[in-house]
């Protein structure tokens, strides 16, 4: 008789373990609580994100078209129509020939298609040269370039990393729906097997064992008992 139990493959343990264990429920938290939990239903987003077409650089929003062949010896030259604020609800516009300044992350003028950078550019009075043509959308972030309303931002059944965390507060995810945290029982057995705290006689060890396994299953996201 073989002095050890047969052992199956870990595949095989798996389906058991599947068969026999109970499915997580749900459970609806705080954003802020949601890390490394496990999402129970799709994230998605509740309008475009950006909301609004963005300058990636802090410049001149401007037609495109009107510095087609700037050069630093013949520049574009464009009326400054003054400056759009951050946060700004309304940017206003530009007509053909005409520019406005625009920060990094600030929403672009009506009329603006592309950004100038402002290391591009030269502004005297009322006046700003032109030195390097743009194409349409150059240094702009478009309305929905990162997601479209409605669109799936995070997928049910991902565990959810900080990154995600930004994902979904970015898409106004203030609270999620995600799995309850699975109970595992954990069993450590042997004769020689003595508590942590305890000092071992001879022939006996301390129970690393089941610390090990412990902290394994916490690492994953579950809950040892």
């Amino acid at each position: 008789m073989s002095l050890f139990l047969s052992v199956v493959p870990v595949s095989e343990a798996i389906e058991v373990v599947r068969r026999i264990a109970p499915l997580p429920g749900c459970e609806d938290i705080p954003l802020k609580d949601a890390l490394h939990r496990a999402l129970a239903g799709d994230v998605c987003a509740d309008s475009d994100i950006p909301g609004f077409d963005r300058s990636t650089v802090d410049g001149y929003g401007v037609a495109a078209a009107d510095t087609t062949g700037a050069s630093e010896a013949i520049p574009a030259m464009l009326q400054c129509r003054g400056r759009v604020g951050m946060g700004s609800t309304d940017a206003g516009s530009i007509s053909p020939g005409a520019c406005k300044y625009v920060p990094t992350g600030g929403a672009l003028p009506r009329g603006a298609d592309a950004v100038v950078m402002i290391e591009h550019a030269e502004q005297i009075g009322d006046d700003v040269l032109v030195h390097r043509p743009v194409a349409p959308g150059e240094n702009v972030v478009s309305r929905g370039e990162d997601f479209r309303a409605g669109e799936v931002v995070l997928e049910r059944g991902r565990v959810l990393s900080p990154r995600d965390i930004g994902v979904a507060a970015a898409v106004g995810a203030g609270r999620v729906s995600v799995a309850t945290v699975p109970t595992i029982g954990i069993i450590s057995t042997g004769n020689e097997v003595v508590p942590v705290a305890a000092t071992p006689g001879p022939g006996e060890v301390r129970d690393a064992n089941s610390h090990l396994a412990g902290a394994f299953v916490t690492e994953r996201g579950c809950r040892p008992v």
